[in-house]
């Protein structure tokens, strides 16, 4: 059943969203308790009034529709789908605020795609041009795990030995720290 993107919606607000990742088969609501079902995280009843389409259809012309199109591609696994629509956000937008975040996206993508030295590129170029990035400790991350994947163990522990030292406290220092434990660093 695909309805985990709804969240606590009522399925008549779904329907009038500008760009819903599903859509309604129906317009009648089948169940008077629909609200409740849905706050209750119960969604048995759910299956015969939403379906899941094909494939999801962009709706473009702003940045944030086509942001959000590139999150929807990478959710539902269309990563092929997510590179391009990443790749066309930079292009069109390349002063956005949210330029970071699909630099981010685009270099995690094509990490996930194996796809490791567009994926290094990307990364990059969010390191050069947007310094004060939220994404900054996270990228470097990926990229110890880059250099890691390709076998090239003394940048992958010289990045990671980085993102521990430099980002105590966080996510990134504890998976850096764990990635270091495996690659056998001191």
């Amino acid at each position: 059943m695909y309805v985990a993107n709804i969240n606590f919606m009522l399925l008549d607000d779904l329907a009038k969203l500008q760009f819903p990742p599903y859509r309604l088969k129906t317009t009648e609501m089948p169940d008077p308790n629909l609200s409740t079902i849905i706050k209750s995280r119960s969604y048995p009843h759910l299956s015969n009034i939403i379906e899941k389409p094909e494939t999801i259809q962009p709706v473009l012309g702003n940045e944030n529709n086509e942001l959000y199109m590139a999150r929807q591609y990478l959710r539902t696994g269309q990563n092929e789908l997510a590179i391009q629509s990443l790749k066309n956000f930079l292009m069109q937008y390349p002063d956005s605020t949210q330029a970071d975040e699909a630099q981010y996206l685009l270099g995690k993508s094509l990490y996930e795609t194996r796809k490791y030295s567009s994926a290094l590129r990307s990364f990059d170029k969010l390191l050069d041009n947007h310094p004060n990035s939220s994404r900054r400790s996270d990228t470097l991350l990926k990229i110890g795990f880059i250099y890691a994947d390709i076998n090239n163990y003394r940048k992958a522990k010289q990045v990671l030995k980085y993102v521990a030292n430099k980002f105590p406290g966080t996510n990134e220092a504890q998976q850096a720290r764990m990635k270091l434990k495996q690659l056998g660093a001191r």
